[in-house]
């Protein structure tokens, strides 16, 4: 069996007894739709502001604080003067934070790219 093959626990559980889908916590589909259910209980993200929430947003986040507080301390030392290193601070921050979504995003886009759902989410009409 190849990686990925096994078979859900959950799903042959609801296969067997339907009715206990309500005490699940986990949706029954493999898909984008079943998995945001599963993670944050929605079937969209509501804000893009969400990916901050979660841990690696988290770590993108500090990782650019302290790339924009390298920035302006480095500024400091060459002696810029204080306005030219908060300048330099910020910028460094948010070409930090621009690297990092453009690499989430691109890298979320391909895993996305490479899973075929074995069990969609039925049609809101079904």
């Amino acid at each position: 069996m190849a990686p990925g093959d096994e078979p859900d626990p959950a799903r042959g559980h609801l296969d067997l007894a339907p009715e206990l889908e309500p005490y699940f916590v986990t949706s029954r589909y493999d898909d984008d739709t079943g998995v945001l259910m599963t993670a944050i209980a929605r079937p969209r993200v509501r804000s893009p502001l969400q990916v901050f929430v979660a841990l690696p947003g988290v770590i993108a986040v500090l990782d650019a604080v302290v790339a924009g507080a390298f920035a302006g301390i480095a500024a400091l030392a060459l002696d810029l003067g204080t306005a030219a290193s908060l300048t330099l601070g910020a910028l460094a921050f948010l070409l930090a934070m621009a690297g990092f979504v453009a690499y989430g995003l691109r890298t979320i886009a391909a895993y996305r790219r490479s899973l075929t759902p074995r069990f969609p989410t039925p049609p809101a009409d079904a």
